[in-house]
């Protein structure tokens, strides 16, 4: 082996190390971060090509699967969001091949097609945020946008980045969706200096304590 080769072997040692050590402390960094969150999230994940609905807690344990649509033409949920009381989660599904509106209970059981209007929270978790090609920002009182999620290499269909962003119910935490290459979709939560930490694999995610 020439002197260049094992140059090169050491330098590609020790950056295969470092990646391992950065991947290592951004774990732990992510673990903490999500540790002092409360509440839960409900949104869904893609499954072999089907959309489902599962609930997570915001610390990031509990993952559970509530709801997987049996159509025929078109197995796909989507939109879920929680009561105002956090007790029903409402959601859009395929039934005999056309969307519909259905609540279940908030484990997942009871699910029901909804005859009357959803009794939802009034809408203030857009408000002040702003998503602008795949990136995350939160407006102040003057008007002005202040970073907290940067995505890079944006591409509106093939690597469009961030969407669907929300408040958390206190208002101190911003939660929205990343979607990369191959559609690969994963739910983050930033505070509002940008400290920002991945929950789960998943989008469209709405969050109540």
């Amino acid at each position: 082996m020439t002197k260049k080769w094992t140059i090169f072997l050491i330098i590609l040692a020790i950056l295969i190390m470092a990646g391992f050590g950065y991947e290592y402390v951004k774990k732990i960094n992510n673990k903490k971060f999500l540790s002092q969150l409360k509440g839960e999230v409900v949104f869904v994940r893609r499954d072999n090509g089907v959309l489902n609905i599962y609930k997570i807690n915001a610390n990031g344990t509990g993952l559970r699967k509530l709801y997987h649509n049996e159509d025929s033409v078109n197995p796909n949920s989507r939109g879920p969001k929680w009561s105002i009381d956090g007790a029903q989660i409402y959601f859009t599904a395929m039934k005999n091949g056309q969307w519909t509106t259905f609540v279940m209970d908030k484990d997942g059981s009871n699910v029901q097609v909804l005859l009357g209007t959803p009794n939802l929270p009034e809408k203030f978790k857009e408000e002040n945020l702003v998503v602008e090609k795949g990136n995350v920002y939160w407006k102040d009182e003057s008007g002005k946008l202040h970073l907290v999620y940067r995505h890079w290499f944006y591409n509106y269909k093939l690597n469009p980045g961030a969407s669907e962003a929300s408040w958390s119910p206190d208002k101190k935490y911003i939660i929205f969706d990343v979607c990369g290459l191959f559609g690969r979709c994963k739910i983050m939560i930033a505070d509002k200096s940008g400290q920002v930490a991945e929950l789960t694999k998943g989008q469209q995610p709405d969050w109540k304590y």
